[in-house]
């Protein structure tokens, strides 16, 4: 879509991501209810609302760089295109992709908490 232009198919692609994101997301809150309820695990629930902080930031902030790039295509289009605006854009996305890369990379921090708590459960059963 980015790359045609053609925005027709957009809000049904939305539509559809937004669904499958709500199946998961209560798929998670049921996790975290039993880890907390039934198992007294304070500290995954923590970890796992935390990831989800995180995902949810990097959704939003992967919707803004969509609508950036559009506006940057919309602008290539229009042959009376001011270089100004044009810039500022470029400049709205690499900041953008920037923040995202920044979620990632707490996401990762995230999960290797996780990974870690897994492995130090697994010992502490073995040992």
């Amino acid at each position: 879509m980015l790359e045609t232009g053609n925005m027709t198919g957009y809000p049904t692609i939305c539509a559809e991501a937004t669904a499958s994101f709500s199946v998961q997301s209560d798929t998670i809150n049921v996790i975290q209810r039993v880890l907390e309820e039934k198992h007294q695990r304070h500290d995954l629930k923590k970890l796992i609302e935390t990831l989800q902080k995180h995902e949810k930031d990097k959704l939003n902030l992967t919707a803004a760089l969509h609508l950036e790039r559009i506006r940057e295509k919309s602008q290539q289009v229009d042959t009376n295109g001011d270089e100004r605006i044009t810039a500022l854009l470029r400049q709205g996305i690499s900041s953008l992709r920037g923040n995202i890369q920044a979620c990632v990379e707490e996401i990762n921090e995230v999960i290797e908490e996780l990974r870690i708590t897994m492995v130090e459960e697994e010992d502490d059963e073995q040992g």
